[in-house]
């Protein structure tokens, strides 16, 4: 055990290894073993341990949890639903369980089942902010736009430095054209977490509805300096150097953004290229 708390996950699994060989039937070494492969992304191993594990205590819930969680990882969603069905079973008031299945089954398609897991982890655990911003994503997936909103409203009340909520609440504010309350959140987000590179792509898009081409030409150039092989940073750059009558580099971008799309085989993205070009005064 003390290998595996140092972080020392190599030294662990030969230590929980041997003490199989030595002892079949040691069910702790099987699961403490499986915590290792996890820790070291070996999830196939994970599986592994946990089957031989779960063979000799059956009714182990933590078993079947990590067991999951180790299914889903291989993005086999359809086994991790049902051993988070297992762990529910054997352990009916694990909020954590009930989330993670929600996961699984929004992977497969199901937001109404999803959200139901959602809801049942806020009555175990109503404070839990992971939850709301989870059930939140899924309503919006559903179109449930304005219970989406309600929830990640909840969220940032519990949470106020939870940035993925005012992401996903600013992303629904732009698609609505509440421009301001975007801008706000997504300034927001990008406070909080400085590296997520699509705050500041939206957040373009935001102050390109408030007719802030200046503001939007920063943040396309920052996406497009995290990620310069996406068409779509240099797409909206170069119609946001149009808002300023910067046709010279406006041209420049519409151009690098066509090859980008050509190169990629987006022939939807090359036509809006092509077409923001033909706009453009000769």
């Amino acid at each position: 055990m003390s290998r595996y708390e140092q972080g020392n996950y190599d030294g662990a699994i030969a230590s929980f290894s041997l003490a199989i060989r030595q002892n079949p039937r040691l069910e702790p070494a099987y699961f403490w073993l499986a915590l290792c492969y996890y820790a070291k992304g070996q999830y196939s191993n994970t599986v592994n341990s946990l089957s031989l594990d779960i063979g000799l205590a059956p009714r182990s819930a933590q078993a079947y949890f990590w067991r999951a969680k180790a299914h889903y990882r291989l993005r086999d969603y359809p086994a991790a639903i049902a051993d988070y069905n297992r762990t529910i079973a054997l352990a009916p008031t694990d909020e954590v369980a009930y989330v993670n299945r929600g996961l699984a089954l929004e992977k497969t398609g199901n937001q109404t089942d999803a959200i139901a897991d959602y809801t049942s982890a806020i009555a175990l655990k109503p404070g839990d902010e992971v939850a709301y911003v989870d059930r939140g994503s899924a309503r919006q997936r559903a179109g449930d736009v304005k219970g989406a909103l309600a929830d990640y409203n909840r969220a940032i009340v519990l949470a106020p430095r939870d940035e993925v909520a005012y992401f996903n609440r600013g992303y629904i504010d732009e698609v609505q054209g509440n421009f301001p309350a975007a801008l706000a959140d997504y300034n927001r987000a990008i406070a909080l977490n400085s590296g997520d590179t699509l705050a500041y792509y939206n957040r373009g898009l935001a102050r390109v509805g408030l007719k802030d081409g200046r503001g939007a030409i920063a943040d396309f150039s920052t996406y497009i300096k995290r990620v310069p092989t996406d068409g779509d940073g240099y797409l909206r750059r170069g119609l946001a150097y149009t808002m300023v009558k910067d046709n010279k580099d406006a041209r420049a971008d519409l151009r690098q953004a066509a090859a980008l799309y050509q190169k990629a085989g987006n022939q939807t993205g090359l036509q809006q290229a092509q077409a923001a070009l033909a706009r453009l005064p000769k």
